[in-house]
Order: structure tokens, then sequence, then C-alpha cells
């Protein structure tokens, strides 16, 4: 992935590449731009759904490859973009414990509840 080839990424993606496609380290096409700090890559990989949150077979995510090598402005997309992600799940969360009802918060959540509301995140 070299710099100026963001159209023939998006070119690949929109013919069928896969963002979550791992190598034999685990890394997906996200670890390796973050690493070398493509930003726009990265982008275009965040607009397409690659998960920020992966790890590799070494368990680094992509937000660690780009800190580990000096690229803040990789960092700062993968953090918003991180965050973004988080918010969305919390609300769906905090969403699906609104529909228990406030019986169930009277009650106190059982395990079995939290599970099931958990295995929908």
């Amino acid at each position: 992935m070299c710099k100026g080839h963001e159209g023939v990424i998006l070119l690949l993606l929109q013919h069928g590449a896969e963002v979550s496609s791992k190598d034999n380290f685990g890394d997906l096409p996200l670890h390796r731009a973050a690493r070398k700090g493509l930003e726009s890559i990265v982008q275009i990989f965040i607009e397409h759904g690659a998960d920020v949150f992966a790890q590799n077979a070494a368990g680094l995510n992509s937000e660690q490859h780009a800190t580990y090598r000096s690229h803040p402005h990789a960092v700062a997309l993968l953090k918003a973009e991180a965050v973004r992600r988080a918010e969305r799940h919390m609300a769906f969360a905090m969403g699906q414990l609104g529909r228990l009802g406030a019986q169930s918060w009277v009650q106190g959540l059982d395990a079995d509840v939290v599970q099931m509301v958990l295995e929908q995140v």
C-alpha cells in the first residue's frame, strides 16, 4: 500500500475485496495502513467497515500499530472511530436494557438478562 493508491484500493473494495481478510500474522489491511501511517487509506478502510478493535496474532490493534510507529494522525482517526463505534454499541445496549422495563430494574438484573443483552452488542 503506497501513498497515492487510494483509487486502486477503492476499486478493489468496490469489486469485493475484503477489509477483514487477514494475512499469516493476523494483520488486517487496516493494521498495515496504520503501521505505515497512511491516513487516507486508514480512512477508506474505516469507511468500508474495517474492525478498528481487531487484534493481530501478536495482540496488537491498528491504533497500537500507528502509535508504536509514531503516526499521530492515523492514531487520531482510529481513536475517533473507536469512540464512535463504542458509543453506538452503548446506545444499542442501553436501548435493549430500556426494553426490559422498570420492573427488571427494581428487582435487579440477573446474570441471564445481562448475558442476553451483551450477546446483542
